[in-house]
């Protein structure tokens, strides 16, 4: 049984009560007819139809079209035209309505329920997709996340309002884009290099090269602050989402670290340099001496500091040789559900991982990959799911950076859980 209602607009009351009589043996319940457009738009008004076969050629005030266009002010119903004529102007007046289809007359039957049944298929696709693209916009605009919406021309099209919360900028000022890159970016040379890497990476997205490509950057805020960002490219239909990721704070954090590793291997050289010398000569052995316990006291209250940084880093950090943990944090511990880090030591990431990651891919042989991808590169930034010791799952974000330590290459990781972000 059809449960759907037609409404039926046509002066010609033959023609109608026949097209009526062929919609009821086939199931639809009928509105109508009407025979003029005022009659239609009112009855519309009071119980609105599924469809709507409109006759072109109504006598009365207004036409069908302009009877249809109406309509359309206030109601979504798909709509048919019934008519006689086939003239180009016609035809092209009744488009700008956009219409679900058309029927000649005399009516065939056949064809009549065809035509319906196409255009009530084409009003619920349309209407899920309405609502698909409203839910988007929803989860677009209340991201944690700022979002941008890339076009085909490398263009923002849209920005969430997480976006202007981190980096102050509206749409309006980024729609002057020419005006924009030199704010954001002063420095010309830096400028240019990110720009043509944005611009690379946009076209690898949208020309299907690439599904998701990441890279960082610094950038001035409208309030003239300086941030560090993540952006996260990847496609969405003919289009770009591009998530920006503040690392600002964490930036800073590491380069701290860095500078503070530096400090170490510079104390390491000095006091290789203290031991040759002490070698060399024993006149200026009490002079050597005494610099050499100097120079142990400073490399003891260097790396007090350095401890004290390690474990009180806001993330969970770790310290890896031969790609087995040889240290670990207290935010390690709690992220990873450890009582305390001896239980990290001669273990590695597979241990405390899934069998597969996410996308399928053996967990093992992708983390020896980013192991010696870090080891040849220096650094690597990447997401892995892991595995709590109690078998809980989480995203993470991990920064692995590749060092010298007493000649040994050593690689301190930071291991940050977004599944907040989810």
């Amino acid at each position: 049984m059809n449960n759907n209602t037609i409404m039926i607009v046509d002066d010609e009351a033959i023609i109608a009560l026949d097209i009526a009589g062929m919609l009821r043996m086939r199931g639809f319940s009928i509105i109508g007819p009407y025979s003029t457009g005022e009659s239609a738009i009112q009855a519309v008004q009071q119980s609105a139809p599924d469809c709507i076969l409109m006759d072109i050629m109504l006598s009365g005030a207004i036409d069908g079209i302009e009877t249809t266009s109406k309509i359309k002010d206030f109601a979504d119903i798909p709509v048919i035209y019934l008519t006689a004529h086939s003239d180009d102007p016609t035809l092209e007046r009744a488009k700008s309505t956009s219409p679900h289809g058309y029927v000649l007359k005399p009516i065939n039957s056949k064809e009549l329920f065809s035509v319906i049944e196409i255009a009530l298929y084409k009003h619920d696709m349309e209407m899920k997709l309405k609502e698909s693209e409203f839910m988007f916009r929803r989860l677009f605009d209340l991201s944690p996340i700022a979002l941008c919406l890339v076009g085909e021309d490398g263009f923002a099209e849209s920005i969430n309002k997480r976006f202007t919360t981190i980096l102050g900028y509206s749409m309006e000022d980024l729609n002057g884009v020419n005006e924009w890159w030199p704010r954001a970016i002063p420095d010309n040379e830096y400028r240019g290099k990110i720009r043509d890497e944005w611009n690379s990476n946009v076209m690898k997205i949208l020309s299907g090269e690439s599904d998701y490509i990441s890279f960082e950057g610094s950038i001035v805020c409208k309030d003239n602050s300086i941030k560090y960002i993540i952006c996260g490219l990847s496609a969405l239909g003919r289009k770009c989402i591009v998530s920006f990721n503040d690392i600002t704070e964490r930036k800073n954090a590491q380069d701290e670290l860095q500078r503070k590793q530096e400090q170490l291997e510079s104390l390491n050289h000095d006091l290789n340099a203290a031991n040759e010398e002490l070698e060399a000569t024993n006149e200026e052995f009490e002079a050597q001496n005494r610099e050499l316990l100097n120079a142990q006291q400073e490399l003891a209250e260097s790396e007090e500091r350095y401890r004290s940084i390690f474990n009180n880093f806001p993330d969970a950090a770790l310290i890896l040789e031969v790609n087995q943990f040889v240290d670990a944090n207290e935010c390690a511990c709690t992220l990873f559900g450890v009582q305390e880090k001896k239980e990290f030591l001669g273990l590695t990431p597979v241990d405390f991982s899934p069998e597969k990651q996410s996308d399928g891919t053996d967990s093992r042989v992708r983390a020896l990959q980013l192991f010696h991808e870090t080891l040849k590169k220096g650094r690597n930034v990447f997401q892995w799911l892991f595995k709590k010791k109690n078998g809980e799952m989480f995203y993470a974000e991990v920064v692995l950076t590749c060092y010298q330590f007493q000649g040994e290459k050593m690689i301190y990781a930071i291991v940050r859980d977004i599944n907040w972000k989810s």
